[in-house]
């Protein structure tokens, strides 16, 4: 029996919300210490729903490592899949063409395609280079961060609670001093709650214009935390930050489930709009070498 991909990664994304403890809501959409799943040869980082195919599969397994290949790359790099071990699965989506029998047109679409991976701490022979992943924070502050969403341009005002209002088209924040060390550092929790923010400020229709359209009024608004949820959790990966764990957020984990359980695709199309939300506040900063990143999968 063929294995259906969408179920099977869909049914692990459920797994991993129904563990999440609603008493101590953390996000299971990133992993405990930053970091996006990278390609061990290409050194490309993995996007959309394949990072969290493989943050998810990390923290099934307990793996320490965000260093993922096929089999035939880690051969390629002199090392090898240690017996026993079980691969994960991410797809790859290549263009391709289908030919109406009846007309002979010719139309374009986007074929998926599974592919094998194993992440570096299912190998031996292999031995990682080091690097600092740690951001660097001074005063409250990374300077990094601080141009990616300076260059974004968007309005943030000083409030009392974390919100986007579409009206004014601005970002309100409660002051940096109204976040602690709590998981990650005060400064990282700001910056993950401010990525979450932003995220809401893209679906304007002049910048990504999301609408959820298709969906029941009701399933909307909770479709649209959920994108905003996995952007920040990109971007926290793409700074090498942890992602702030809120309990306003832990109140659409059973609206998740349930659109998941109804729909095989819907964690795939809210990652699509993630990873597009994402790419829409990066393209303000393009020219930032530090931000540049290869092709990836």
């Amino acid at each position: 029996m063929k294995t259906d991909i969408y179920e099977t990664i869909t049914n692990q994304i459920v797994e991993a919300l129904e563990n999440v403890d609603l008493k101590n809501f953390q996000s299971c959409f990133t992993m405990a210490d930053g970091g996006l799943p990278t390609n061990a040869v290409t050194g490309a980082q993995y996007r959309g729903v394949n990072i969290l195919t493989l943050w998810v599969a990390a923290q099934q397994k307990r793996f320490t490592s965000n260093i993922w290949a096929s089999f035939n790359q880690w051969k390629q790099l002199g090392a090898s899949v240690k017996k026993g071990q079980k691969a994960a699965n991410i797809l790859l989506y290549k263009n391709a063409e289908k030919i109406d029998k009846e007309t002979g047109e010719v139309s374009e679409y986007m074929l998926a395609r599974s592919y094998a991976v194993f992440n570096a701490d299912q190998v031996e022979g292999w031995t990682p280079q080091p690097i600092d992943t740690q951001p660097v924070i001074v005063d409250g502050r990374n300077e990094t961060i601080e141009n990616f969403i300076s260059a974004t341009g968007a309005v943030i005002v000083e409030d009392t609670s974390a919100f986007y209002r579409p009206s004014t088209d601005a970002v309100h924040m409660p002051s940096r001093s109204q976040f602690v060390d709590f998981y990650g550092t005060a400064a990282e929790n700001y910056y993950s709650v401010l990525f979450h923010e932003l995220a809401h400020w893209t679906k304007a229709s002049h910048r990504c214009d999301r609408k959820f359209e298709e969906l029941e009024p009701r399933d909307r608004y909770a479709a649209e935390e959920l994108v905003a949820e996995l952007s920040a959790a990109f971007l926290c990966g793409m700074f090498g930050i942890k992602q702030a764990g809120r309990d306003d957020h832990a109140m659409y984990i059973k609206s998740w489930l349930e659109a998941l359980k109804n729909d095989k695709k819907h964690i795939f199309k809210a990652a699509s709009l993630a990873q597009k939300a994402v790419d829409h506040l990066k393209s303000y900063s393009e020219s930032c070498s530090s931000l540049k990143e290869k092709k990836a999968a």
